[in-house]
């Protein structure tokens, strides 16, 4: 036995390797090969190898049971064979053309992280469908618009190799390479990057690990050997940047002190807050007008500006098969449709010049109206369908909704509170008249860089502790005392925390009952506004299957051009309607809005160079777009949508008495619930 096996190396029969070793390395001095385990990885295992002249890199799968499909060393070894730069290589041109399946790759992969994740599961992980259910509505899309190319699999830190310098010299691990979507390899690496900046050093109970990196000795150079027995790396590409975090789900934020807490404990046991904020994001929200005064100061103060919401050109309407092209804000509707149509807007406005904006429950014909809808007002008073169907369009898309959904009283309120119906649908003059440069999530996100560590992200609040001196609010990172606490997110979305003590019946029902709308926003993007050439704003309105209201979206240098527009989600009814097909196929979706466009704007409106879904009914830590009531909502438990419960005290754009549910409402409703905090204070 050479001295070389008195002290096996895990995983390596030394004896059994040299003399396959001597046939394929000729060069090598077999009988003096030794091997040193290179530590750091978490799956397959390297070894640096030395003959004590030269050094090779060897792999092999880890120890113990694997899958039958996973660590296939024979894959790695033949795209390792056959790559020099990875995501540059066309898989024909190096004969990896049949290694893999790339078409509905992602489909694929979507499918089988389900049934991995399903034969591993040790306990309830609700959030897990919810993620694959995203997953799968975007990956069919996705494949559609991919070009193959080689994937490694599991494209990360720690499958690196490092020198003595910490230069990365290679990457490895290919066992998992296939043919597919490349892009993949970089959300993956993106994905360990963002989970490494999730938890930091002043907000975590214990510090941050690094990524572990398995590194070689220094000066050892891994070789590329040629046999399906050798691991050797090929040389690494350039690492891309980390990509800047984005917005986070519920989070919960802190003033009145100077820095964020140590440790989650040290929140807990030494930190008394003056005050805490609970909030979640609004869905949708951006566009500001004229009489949104405090928004439009706030986007002032935080040194951020508008631009005109484009309206140059003609707009386009068509119904009923017939497309009439029109300037200005009043479609070309027939004389008694329109006739009706002012019609009905003068009753509306009638009525609701008798609800109080700071009780609307107390209107003297609130419980009729609070007993019905607005789509069910409309049946009984629209003269003609025209008018009625152009009503329905318009509130579907203000309230993100179908209008049988919503309470008359709430349409009424806000009528009242919004500048009128013409101020509603109006883009010119009215609430659609213009957008922030850069979008309207810098409203939010520039006041946070100047809270910095106090607004702490990524950190869904779970409880609200009302105690006799204060309040404790416990989150997934974070646990914080404080004397008042303002919860700032719909009705809905707060019934996710619980609250000890239970709140009053009418605040606890108000949540379970309380609904947002479903609608989302369907983005097709140009490589420049062509409408616009061609004489037309982008604007329209139409009954065709998918793009009922159309806008421009274009950014304010028009750089690329972007159509958008609104889907709601019912397959049936007395409102607007989409199929199943499209409501549930994400490709048939893509095609008819896509085919819709090029109806109404030309054969260039087919070929656009991205398609985009926002769906915010989806999203994780919202439940839907603007608040609607339902009718009865607001008579039955009146103010217990704004009324404090003890040390809790709510606030969100449902809570503001003018412009509820509007970016506007929301900046109101803080500046309100900054007062009424500081005077219990």
């Amino acid at each position: 036995m050479s001295p070389h096996d008195q002290h096996e190396t895990p995983g390596i029969d030394l004896a059994r390797l040299r003399p396959w070793f001597a046939e394929a390395v000729p060069q090598a001095r077999a009988e003096a090969l030794s091997a040193t385990l290179i530590t750091g990885g978490k799956s397959n295992l390297t070894y640096r190898l030395s003959d004590g002249g030269s050094s090779w890199i060897l792999r092999r799968p880890p120890l113990g049971h694997v899958l039958a499909t996973a660590h296939d060393m024979g894959r790695e070894y033949a795209v390792m064979a056959a790559l020099a730069d990875l995501h540059a290589v066309d898989p024909d041109a190096v004969g990896l053309g049949g290694f893999g399946r790339p078409q509905s790759f992602l489909t694929r992969q979507v499918a089988r992280w389900r049934k991995q994740l399903a034969a591993s599961y040790t306990r309830d992980l609700p959030d897990a469908v919810t993620l694959h259910a995203a997953l799968e509505e975007r990956a069919t899309a996705a494949d559609a618009a991919s070009r193959p190319g080689i994937v490694h699999g599991d494209f990360r830190l720690d499958n690196v190799l490092v020198d003595g310098d910490d230069r990365l010299r290679a990457v490895i691990d290919w066992e998992m390479a296939t043919v597919g979507d490349p892009v993949t390899d970089l959300a993956l690496m993106l994905l360990y990057t963002r989970l490494a900046r999730l938890v930091g050093p002043e907000i975590a109970p214990t510090p941050p690990t690094s990524s572990a990196r398995r590194r070689s000795s220094p000066g050892t150079r891994p070789a590329a050997a040629a046999t399906s027995a050798t691991w050797a790396s090929t040389w690494a590409s350039r690492p891309s940047s980390s990509p800047r975090s984005s917005r986070a789900s519920t989070s919960a934020t802190w003033a009145d002190r100077p820095s964020a807490p140590a440790s989650t404990a040290s929140v807990a046991e030494r930190s008394t807050w003056t005050w805490a904020t609970v909030s979640s994001p609004k869905g949708g929200g951006q566009w500001v007008g004229p009489g949104q005064d405090r928004v439009l100061a706030l986007i002032e103060e935080v040194g951020l500006s508008t631009f005109k919401t484009y309206v140059d050109g003609k707009s386009i309407y068509l119904r009923g098969g017939k497309r009439q092209t029109f300037a200005g804000a009043v479609p070309p509707m027939k004389p008694s449709a329109l006739a009706d149509f002012q019609r009905l807007a003068v009753k509306l406005e009638e009525m609701a010049s008798t609800v109080p904006l700071d009780a609307p429950w107390s209107a003297p014909r609130a419980v009729e109206w609070d007993s019905t809808t607005f789509g069910q007002w409309l049946d009984a008073n629209a003269a003609t369908d025209e008018a009625k169907w152009l009503f329905t369009l318009a509130f579907t898309v203000i309230q993100g909704e179908d209008p049988h959904l919503s309470s008359l009283l709430l349409i009424l309120f806000h009528i009242a509170g919004c500048g009128g119906i013409e101020h509603m649908i109006s883009t010119t003059g009215g609430s659609q008249e213009s957008r922030v440069v850069g979008g309207t999530q810098r409203i939010s996100q520039e006041p946070a860089k100047r809270l910095g560590k106090r607004v702490v992200l990524s950190s869904p609040v779970t409880e609200i502790r009302r105690q006799d001196r204060g309040v404790l609010v416990k989150s997934e990172r974070v646990t914080v005392r404080c004397k008042r606490v303002i919860v700032a997110m719909s009705p809905a979305d707060a019934g996710r925390i619980r609250f000890t003590p239970h709140l009053p019946v009418r605040r606890a029902t108000l949540q379970r009952r309380w609904h947002n709308g479903t609608e989302s926003k369907l983005f097709a993007v140009y490589d420049k506004p062509f409408w616009r050439d061609a004489g037309f704003s982008g604007s329209a309105m139409t009954d065709l299957p998918v793009a009922r209201f159309v806008v421009d979206n274009s950014p304010p240098d028009g750089s690329v051009g972007i159509l958008l527009t609104f889907m709601g989600t019912a397959g049936s009814g007395p409102g607007l309607t989409w199929s199943d097909a499209v409501l549930d196929d994400p490709r048939a979706r893509r095609d008819a809005l896509l085919a819709d466009l090029t109806k109404l704007f030309g054969p260039k409106a087919a070929h656009p160079v991205r398609h985009l879904e926002q769906d915010w009914a989806r999203e994780p830590w919202i439940s839907g777009r603007v608040s609607t009531r339902p009718p009865g909502l607001m008579t039955q438990y009146t103010d217990a949508v704004s009324r404090p419960v003890g040390r809790i005290h709510w606030a969100g754009t449902e809570t503001a008495t003018v412009y509820d549910g509007y970016l506007e409402g929301a900046v109101r409703a803080g500046e309100r619930v900054a007062k009424e905090v500081g005077a219990a204070l």
